[in-house]
């Protein structure tokens, strides 16, 4: 979930996609974490479609996705005929019943946090570019206060994770090498990744 911070969330059959903050601690708010950890999502007020702080009331189930690498098999690199195209891909599953955080403090301390983790990830060259804010103190309060109350912060106590992986397990290991060749030919890094991970399944030998 480090890795890949931005969500899909569903309650209710509502969905939307939303920046996330995953935390190892207590939230500021004194909530306890789930058993399998504590998520603060933030989603923007004008940018929610079906879904909203209703659905964050403590009491309704919510299922968070994040999505890894994924890519397009297609059926031309099998060996034979009889076979059909596929999407590959990995994802992590989180569950959990969502609140929302009352206090504006804990919002400014989220979007503190999310900017600085991401602002410090940059590489150095793209960091020294530019003149605009480096951190979230560095933006004018008359303009951040307004853009903050638009803002919904809550925490989704983890009660289940779960990996999702499909990558062909269920073909024969001289088909998943043709597949693992046809990925590497696309070369774009989601299908090298997949190659990757395909390489990695038990059973499937031959060369990297």
């Amino acid at each position: 979930m480090r890795a890949n911070q931005r969500a899909g969330f569903s309650a209710n059959d509502s969905g939307a996609y939303m920046p996330t903050q995953p935390e190892n601690r207590e939230p500021q708010s004194g909530s306890a974490a789930g058993p399998a950890g504590l998520l603060h999502p933030l989603c923007a007020i004008s940018g929610i479609t079906g879904i909203g702080a209703a659905h964050f009331d403590g009491k309704t189930p919510a299922l968070a996705v994040f999505a890894g690498p994924h890519a397009y098999v297609s059926a031309r690199w099998y060996p034979t005929a009889r076979q059909v195209p596929t999407w590959n891909y990995l994802a992590v599953h989180a569950t959990g019943t969502p609140r929302v955080l009352d206090d504006p403090t804990d919002t400014f301390e989220l979007l503190r946090a999310l900017m600085t983790e991401h602002e410090a990830a940059l590489p150095e060259a793209s960091r020294a570019l530019g003149k605009g804010p480096r951190e979230l103190a560095d933006i004018p309060f008359a303009h951040l206060d307004p853009l903050l109350r638009g803002i919904v912060a809550f925490e989704l106590p983890i009660e289940r994770i779960a990996g999702k992986r499909k990558l062909s397990q269920n073909k024969k290991p001289a088909e998943r090498r043709a597949l693992i060749a046809g990925l590497r030919a696309v070369g774009e890094p989601s299908a090298l990744a997949i190659a990757e991970l395909m390489q990695a399944e038990p059973g499937t030998e031959g060369p990297r």
